[in-house]
């Protein structure tokens, strides 16, 4: 009898196996050109692309333990100082800014990076504010059925430690108003790591990465991070305007 039970048993398992990966989405979508203008799409259930919108929000004041060297209008040099260096600013996986983007394989039109320097600043000055962007809800709605969400990528990476540098996935706080996510690289450094709970709980969301096709790359949100609400995808290369405006690629999971 016990025999036949742990034979049943072992059916279960291996059923209940197959069942997830019947489910796993095979992606089958083709590139976007190098010339297009347009950098992130979300993949369907179908193997449709669609458009991420590019959102720029502002950066607000948020009461944190930096005091003078979070302000943007403040030293910047003092505050990368105070946050450990630029190394810190960018992530565990890179040096720096520069370093980081010597990751990027293929880069088009749509990926245009600015001013390394700027970046870099901006970066550390903005440590401990609020990243803002208008409205409750991003234009794009994905219907997430507990399934990963696959976003293509109009640029490609040397490596997924370049990859885990260069993006951040995050998750909003909301309000009626608007949706708002607290800077903290110290602690988006920490995806991938022994500390990905951390990260998580603060907003930035760990992800997978693959290289896709002739020039893509492939960004995979494991389902259980993707509970309804409201998400963005950074890149650091891009997210700066030249007045300060912080530009994100957004998204809501219904």
């Amino acid at each position: 009898m016990k025999r036949i039970k742990k034979l049943m048993v072992a059916c279960l398992l291996l059923l209940s196996s197959s069942t997830y990966h019947a489910y796993a989405q095979e992606i089958k979508v083709i590139e976007p050109d190098t010339a297009s203008v347009y950098l992130m799409y979300y993949i369907s259930s179908s193997n449709q692309l669609q458009v991420l919108p590019y959102e720029n929000g502002e950066i607000k004041q948020h009461k944190n333990s930096f005091g003078k060297f979070a302000s943007i209008a403040g030293n910047i040099a003092d505050a990368a100082g105070a946050l450990g260096g630029l190394g810190t600013i960018v992530g565990t996986h890179s040096g720096s800014l520069s370093t980081a983007l010597g990751g990027l394989e293929v880069m088009g039109a749509a990926g245009s990076v600015g001013n390394l320097a700027n970046v870099a600043d901006n970066l550390a000055g903005a440590e401990g504010h609020d990243f803002t962007y208008e409205g409750a809800k991003s234009s794009t709605v994905i219907n997430g059925n507990g399934n990963d969400i696959h976003i293509l990528v109009n640029l490609r990476c040397k490596d997924r430690e370049s990859a885990l540098s260069l993006f951040k996935v995050v998750r909003f706080k909301t309000t009626k108003k608007d949706r708002r996510l607290r800077w903290l690289q110290s602690k988006a450094a920490l995806i991938k790591t022994e500390k990905t709970e951390e990260a998580s709980k603060a907003g930035y969301i760990p992800f997978g990465y693959k290289s896709y096709g002739d020039h893509s790359s492939l960004l995979t949100i494991p389902a259980n991070q993707t509970q309804k609400g409201e998400y963005g995808i950074y890149f650091l290369g891009n997210m700066f305007t030249p007045n300060l405006g912080i530009m994100c690629y957004t998204f809501s999971v219904e």
